[in-house]
């Protein structure tokens, strides 16, 4: 049986930092199958200025594109609104009995916040990746134990940082995949 684990995000854009993680998980845990499911707005996001949901969607494609292990899915685009974690959920857990989320550590300490998270942790095992400036210490007590822990390195590589640099005419190289370093200038995006 497929064991899924949905990496959710605004990927604005996708960058090497989300493809190593998607790998570690592959590779030290029992997950079968890391799909990557970008928000058509994120809850956090509202109101802010965000790419268009079809240039991240196809910039996430052609980062993962040759990775057998690796998928991107349109269902937050197609469904439109606000995307909240627990109705992606409930989409997929219909078509993957053996469901996990990846999230960083600093949503597991704000995940208290999230729309309906109690049935969120019912309903999927939640895999959290380590962030520097982030620390275990600081998830509420009384989830703490509801989160399983991922050892990773640092890489601290921001999205943000990512499109400063390329509006600015500074390398993105090595930061971002190639394919994605050509989509992003063929389309004339960030600049």
């Amino acid at each position: 049986m497929k064991k899924i684990a949905l990496f959710g995000g605004t990927f604005n854009p996708v960058h090497i930092g989300h493809l190593i993680l998607g790998q570690l998980i592959l590779n030290t845990t029992d997950i079968t199958e890391v799909i990557y499911v970008p928000a058509n707005i994120a809850p956090n996001k509202e109101g802010k200025e965000i790419l268009s949901e079809t240039h991240r969607f196809e910039m996430l494609k052609i980062a993962v594109a040759d990775n057998k292990k690796m998928d991107v899915s349109d269902f937050e685009i197609r469904k439109g609104g606000v995307s909240y974690t627990i109705n992606t959920i409930a989409f997929f857990k219909q078509l993957y009995p053996e469901l996990s989320i990846i999230i960083g550590m600093d949503q597991a300490i704000a995940f208290k916040t999230w729309k309906d998270y109690n049935d969120i942790f019912r309903l999927v095992r939640i895999l959290v990746f380590e962030r520097a400036g982030w620390h275990q210490k600081d998830i509420p007590r009384d989830i703490k134990e509801k989160f399983t822990i991922i050892e990773n390195p640092f890489i601290e590589i921001s999205s943000s940082d990512i499109r400063m640099n390329f509006k600015d005419f500074k390398s993105i190289r090595y930061l971002v995949p190639d394919n994605v370093i050509n989509y992003i200038i063929k389309n004339k995006i960030y600049r």
